[in-house]
């Protein structure tokens, strides 16, 4: 740890149980994503009044941040930054707890800083939404997530979201320990004034761009599986709309000790538990037999619909979200950074333009 951090992180322990307001942030508004460094008033009758920003929130797990959506089309956005040195984080995990006010159902995405969405918050099952921070590389290390009202039903702006956060053993640290070996090897040699620190740059800049590939096949991974379950579910209803002519509540159906779909109005019940011998039914069975484990997993408390534009096009995959825009591309015209005798500045560059 340097210096600062082992104060900070002290100090973030000494203020156990603290708030952090969304009212009190030191910016005119956090409806936009484009905001570095939100700092929040908060006032303390002992020490006076300090500013913090989210980063506190994962040194002290005790604390939270309090907020609500002014209107059922507002957004909030909220920016952090993983607290740790590169050459120590492959050994935790970052996870983020949203607990939603009563009777609301939030959607909660997380983006990386250049923009790419790598998460959507899922009920826990115990009453509360949680997300996880990647462990896909060392190198990315700030953050975004947004909360909006995704159902569009009216709210209240006293109706209050809590969020936390709480560190983790990183169970697969294996898979960056390349990275921060050769990280703390640049470090160190580079701290020293090793005349030798530049082969030791060329040899952490051939591992980040082995490791960008990775990352790319991360997310597409990430959005394939968002994507599956997001067909699913358009699928079953715009299928028992056609059958029934109504919108079928997909949190009221169960399933029946003998194996069948429970709570389908009646010719789409005998449709669905008595056909036999087609495919077309067969996959919307198995598609409802999905959609009602994930919705007993989630507490009952509803399904998290997703936001996301996906597209195929020339053979690749790409997803929007909210005027984010992914561009999956090759990795062909890559540009080399001129050297400029230093370290940081030198050090090799996803392709992914940064935006936050």
């Amino acid at each position: 740890m340097t210096g600062k951090e082992p104060e900070a992180f002290f100090d973030g322990k000494m203020r156990r149980n603290m708030e952090l307001r969304e009212g009190t942030c030191t910016l005119s508004s956090n409806n936009t994503y484009r905001r570095q460094h939100t700092t929040y008033v908060v006032s303390d009758k002992d020490k006076g009044s300090t500013f913090l920003d989210l980063n506190f929130l994962i040194k002290d797990e005790t604390s939270s941040l309090k907020g609500s959506l002014s209107d059922k089309k507002d957004v909030d956005f909220y920016h952090f930054s993983i607290p740790f040195m590169n050459f120590q984080r492959n050994y935790f995990g970052v996870g983020v707890y949203i607990d939603m006010p009563e009777g609301c159902d939030y959607d909660v995405t997380l983006y990386d800083e250049y923009g790419n969405q790598v998460g959507k918050a899922e009920w826990d099952g115990e009453g509360r939404k949680k997300l996880t921070v990647p462990n896909w590389d060392i190198n990315t290390n700030q953050y975004c997530f947004k909360v909006e009202n995704g159902n569009g039903e009216e709210i209240s702006p006293d109706d209050y979201y809590k969020i936390s956060f709480h560190v983790t053993e990183n169970k697969e640290h294996e898979k960056t320990d390349a990275i921060r070996e050769a990280y703390g090897n640049l470090h160190g040699t580079y701290s020293q004034k090793d005349e030798n620190w530049r082969e030791y740059l060329d040899q952490y800049n051939a591992v980040l761009k082995e490791t960008e590939p990775n990352y790319i096949k991360e997310l597409e991974q990430l959005h394939q599986k968002q994507f599956d379950s997001a067909t699913d579910i358009q699928e079953v209803r715009r299928y028992l709309k056609g059958v029934t002519g109504e919108d079928i509540s997909l949190e009221n159906l169960y399933l029946t000790p003998d194996g069948k779909i429970g709570g389908l109005p009646d010719k789409a019940a005998n449709l669905i538990n008595k056909t036999k011998d087609n495919a077309r039914i067969e996959r919307i069975k198995d598609a409802l037999v999905d959609i009602i484990g994930k919705i007993r997993i989630s507490g009952d408390l509803g399904i998290p619909d997703f936001t996301s534009q996906f597209q195929f096009k020339d053979g690749a995959f790409s997803v929007a979200d909210s005027g984010f825009a992914v561009d999956m591309g090759a990795l062909d015209g890559r540009f080399t950074p001129k050297s400029s005798g230093n370290m940081y500045s030198d050090m090799y560059n996803y392709q992914f333009k940064k935006v936050l």
